[in-house]
């Protein structure tokens, strides 16, 4: 399997074991999103929590420039953890909602 590949079918398989490990109300709705063409991958919560709306984002990936970009983790996870254990290690993955400036001084690829 080439790279790319890879990383779409980790990313996919991440979000999958997650979103199977939610559970909570039954107004709200789990969604994945998995937009192989460009490459982007989300993770949402929508729905209704009494009167209130709910739209959150719990996780988006999206793979650029030969990396894994961590867009958004709106968990306490560590998904390097889970990424390592599919052969994808810290390196390979941008923190993309780290100021540029910032990720130079984590255990991520930069950039």
């Amino acid at each position: 399997m080439d790279k790319l590949a890879h990383y779409r079918e980790s990313i996919k398989t991440f979000l999958r074991k997650y979103a199977e490990s939610m559970t909570g109300n039954s107004e709200i709705e789990v969604e994945l999103i998995f937009d192989t063409e460009n490459d982007h991958y989300l993770l949402l919560d929508i729905g209704w929590q009494k009167s209130h709306r709910v739209h959150d984002c719990i996780f988006h990936f999206d793979i650029k420039d030969d990396k894994v970009w961590l867009q958004e983790n709106n968990t306490d996870l560590e998904v390097d953890e889970d990424f390592a254990e599919m052969g994808i290690s810290s390196d390979e993955i941008v923190v993309g909602f780290h100021h540029p400036s910032m990720r130079k001084y984590s255990n991520y690829a930069f950039s």
